[in-house]
C-alpha cells in the first residue's frame, strides 16, 4: 500500500498527535478535501455513464414524472366535467397519496441507476 506524509497540523495524522505520520493515499486525499460531497470529476463521470444509458433514463423520467401526472390528470379532468361530485384536483390526500407512491418508485430507480 502507498503512503503520503502530510504536514496539514498537529493531530492530523491518522495516529493523532504525530503531524508527519504516513497516511494511506486515498484517506490524504480525503482528509486534504474535508469534505464528503464528490469530486467534479466524480461527478462528470457519473453524468457521462448515465448519458450512455440513454434508453434507461428515459425509462426512468417517465416512471417518475408519468404516474403523478397522469393521476392528476384525470382527477383535474373529473373535476371540470362534475366540479360538484369530485374534489379538487389536488387535494393534501391526494398528495399524500403520490408523494407514498413517488417514495416507492424512486426507492426502486435509485437501486437500478445504481446510485
Amino acid at each position: 500500500m502507498s503512503s503520503v506524509t502530510t504536514g496539514v497540523g498537529p493531530g492530523s495524522g491518522p495516529s493523532g498527535g504525530c503531524p508527519s505520520a504516513p497516511v494511506p493515499a486515498g484517506l490524504a486525499t480525503f482528509r486534504q478535501l474535508g469534505s464528503f460531497v464528490p469530486t467534479w470529476g466524480l461527478i462528470a463521470t457519473k453524468h457521462l455513464e448515465l448519458r450512455k444509458r440513454r434508453g434507461l433514463m428515459i425509462a426512468v423520467l417517465l416512471l417518475t414524472l408519468g404516474p403523478p401526472v397522469i393521476i392528476l390528470g384525470i382527477r383535474m379532468l373529473f373535476q371540470a366535467i362534475n366540479s360538484s361530485t369530485y374534489g379538487p384536483a389536488g387535494s393534501p390526500g391526494v398528495f399524500a397519496f403520490l408523494v407514498n407512491m413517488m417514495a416507492e418508485f424512486c426507492f426502486i430507480i435509485a437501486a437500478t441507476l445504481g446510485t
